[in-house]
């Protein structure tokens, strides 16, 4: 069993848990060279020998080439209330993510218009929607 589990984000589709582990595992031995442990950097990334700490990549990217993996969906009618809160509270902290930390202009600019719609009604007063899940 891995010691290290490395877990990819979205668009992975088209790689491998091989193709991710080998981009990986050098940048992951790297920064923890210049943390200044070489030793467990070594451990990480240089040939397999006794002693060496594993890391594998839990890859899932495979299950999303068919269509309708996604998860989209218009019909929360399944969900119950606290799942339905549940999910909405998630989606409205990774829009706040994507609105403060998103490396691209646009990607924030996209945050912030869907949260100011969701997130104000008539009077001006914060309110979160429903339609945070349709998007």
């Amino acid at each position: 069993m891995a010691e290290i589990v490395l877990v990819h984000g979205m668009a992975q589709e088209q790689k491998s848990a091989d193709t991710l582990e080998m981009e990986w595992l050098p940048a992951l031995a790297g920064g923890v060279r210049v943390a200044r442990d070489a030793a467990l950097a070594d451990e990480l990334w240089r040939a397999a020998r006794p002693g060496r700490r594993e890391a594998r990549m839990a890859f899932y990217g495979d299950i999303f080439l068919k269509p309708g993996r996604q998860g989209a969906t218009e019909d929360l009618s399944e969900l119950t209330e606290k799942q339905q809160d549940l999910a909405e509270a998630v989606a409205t902290e990774w829009l706040r993510n994507a609105r403060d930390r998103a490396p691209e202009e646009g990607d924030r600019r996209i945050a912030r218009t869907i949260l100011h719609t969701i997130e104000t009604d008539d009077t001006g007063r914060q309110v979160l929607q429903p339609q945070i899940l349709r998007l």
